[in-house]
């Protein structure tokens, strides 16, 4: 998904709300593979996922993280590091992987999804998840398993207008 936003969709910033614990093949280094000018900002309000971000992302140039709670777009977006590495003026790409199922309907997750990209221009994009990973934009030569539907979450990419 992320290769498919810098290269096809032209992205050059994305910001990882609810980021997780890093893995391998974080947003971060497909983004900078793909485009060495990308920008990436981590959003995060685990302690431990800040910790072992912060580590990671030491003196990788174009990548900050924050610790801020994805219930308050607003303090998400007013963010010191965000603003500094965020063009506002550029489209930008929110992900929200494996995030939105702890979001109780009590918090209003349709409010956040909406608040976040709306200081962007268009042609900004909104990642929350609707298709099996798998099934979706395969890299070249990869193989889609036969049980694509038995992946933990989906994925789904919209443009904003």
């Amino acid at each position: 998904m992320v290769r498919y936003l810098i290269r096809e969709a032209g992205i050059k910033q994305i910001i990882d709300v609810g980021a997780g614990l890093p893995t391998v093949g974080n947003t971060h280094e497909v983004a900078l593979d793909a485009c060495p000018q990308a920008r990436v900002v981590y959003v995060d309000h685990d302690p431990i996922v800040l910790a072992h971000a912060r580590s990671m992302l030491h003196g990788v140039p174009g990548t900050a993280v924050i610790g801020r709670d994805m219930l308050e777009p607003d303090s998400i977006l007013a963010d010191p590091a965000l603003r500094e590495l965020i063009d506002f003026d550029e489209p930008v790409a929110l992900l929200f992987l494996s995030i939105l199922h702890f979001v109780a309907d009590e918090a209003d997750p349709a409010r956040i999804i909406a608040k976040l990209p709306a200081p962007f221009p268009a042609g900004s994009h909104v990642a929350p998840g609707l298709a099996w990973p798998p099934e979706w934009r395969p890299d070249p030569g990869e193989e889609v398993p036969a049980n694509a539907a038995e992946s933990y979450y989906c994925v789904v990419v919209a443009r904003t207008n």
